[in-house]
């Protein structure tokens, strides 16, 4: 339950949520699919289907089937694409049930597509 204060000049009560984010931009939930290839060291590109679970401007939250290392490199590829459409790294990934993470991956400083 949110703190609540009551404002002194109607003496009615004022709900007020106090959010602790560390990004820079808000994130926005979504659905959908995209694919990854992560490029661990000594090890061969690994390209695997992420499903979306929210975005933001700095880098997006997504589940995945199999763990991997935080600081791994990673290229985006929207649907459909070639090409990447973003790099970046993984920031974090922690189980989120059997057989599934969630991974958080962070964009790198300069995007490949807009």
């Amino acid at each position: 339950m949110s703190p609540v204060l009551a404002d002194a000049a109607v003496q009615s009560p004022i709900e007020f949520v106090v959010r602790f984010e560390r990004r820079g931009s808000e994130r926005i939930d979504t659905m959908g699919w995209a694919m990854a290839c992560f490029r661990e060291a000594g090890a061969p590109p690994r390209l695997l289907s992420l499903r979306l679970a929210d975005i933001s401007t700095g880098g997006l939250g997504a589940f995945i089937d199999r763990p991997v290392a935080p600081g791994t490199p990673v290229d985006l590829f929207s649907p459909g694409a070639t090409q990447p459409t973003r790099r970046g790294e993984v920031a974090r990934c922690a189980p989120s049930g059997p057989g599934q993470w969630r991974l958080g991956l962070a964009y790198g400083a300069a995007a490949l597509a807009a």
